[in-house]
């Protein structure tokens, strides 16, 4: 005896693509990247924005620390004051200590200098 079994059809599912919900979905994808960058970029020029105020406001202005320490060094380098005053040195103006070093180079390398002897200073 030879029995077959009933042949059942088989329960496949169709080939067919839903075109108007991938269409919805890939809008509604493409829509929400565009805005991330959108709003990415928009927060990146924010945030430049107010970095380069601080510094610019920063570097002018003696109400901060940036500004007190720049306006202390402008004070430093172009002032008299003591640096030691036990050992007698003291600074110069960054100008006059410029005309002071040229000076003693030229002299230095004047014509009549010989090699290797260092002009005495008074």
């Amino acid at each position: 005896m030879s029995e077959q079994l009933p042949q059942h059809e088989s329960q496949v599912e169709p080939d067919e693509v839903n075109i108007p919900l991938l269409s919805i979905v890939g809008t509604f994808g493409a829509v929400v990247v565009l805005l991330i960058i959108l709003l990415l970029q928009a927060w990146f020029y924010n945030l430049r924005g107010t970095i380069t105020s601080e510094r610019t406001l920063s570097s002018g202005s003696p109400e901060t620390p940036l500004g007190r320490a720049i306006l202390e060094q402008q004070q430093q380098i172009g002032g008299y004051h003591w640096i030691n005053r036990e050992a007698g040195v003291r600074a110069i103006p960054i100008g006059r200590a410029m005309e002071v070093l040229a000076a003693e180079m030229a002299a230095h390398n004047a014509p009549g200098a010989k090699a290797g002897e260092k002009e005495k200073g008074p």
